[in-house]
């Protein structure tokens, strides 16, 4: 939390926990390949917000750097279904494996967990 990308907004939070007697508890993410999720994620993103990217209702959105959702959302209308079906299957395989191994790591440090276990 002392370096980039944490924010004086971040450690300002972290730093108001104690004062509602909340313990934060510094934890390490596991070691996944979360880019290779990254495909199906903008593929999913781009199907759900389909009508707002063909109406170009996201020209509207404040944020149009290159990596920003509505470039993303417009990027993924160019792959074909053939370039999605290997990689998507492979990516759906890896989101099983990581959902069902992060659940499992959440429930071992959480006494009150988020996701259901």
């Amino acid at each position: 939390m002392k370096e980039d990308p944490a924010t004086n907004v971040d450690r300002a939070v972290l730093a108001m926990l104690p004062k509602l007697g909340l313990v934060p508890v510094e934890v390490a993410l596991l070691n996944w390949p979360y880019d290779s999720l990254n495909l199906i994620l903008f593929s999913e993103g781009a199907a759900a917000f389909e009508e707002l990217t063909l109406s170009h209702a996201v020209d509207q959105l404040k944020v149009q750097t290159p990596d920003a959702w509505p470039n993303l959302f417009r990027q993924v209308r160019f792959l074909s279904a053939v370039d999605l079906s290997k990689p998507t299957v492979s990516a759906v395989k890896s989101r099983r494996r990581w959902r069902a191994s992060s659940r499992n790591w959440i429930c071992s440090w959480s006494p009150r967990c988020v996701m259901k276990c």
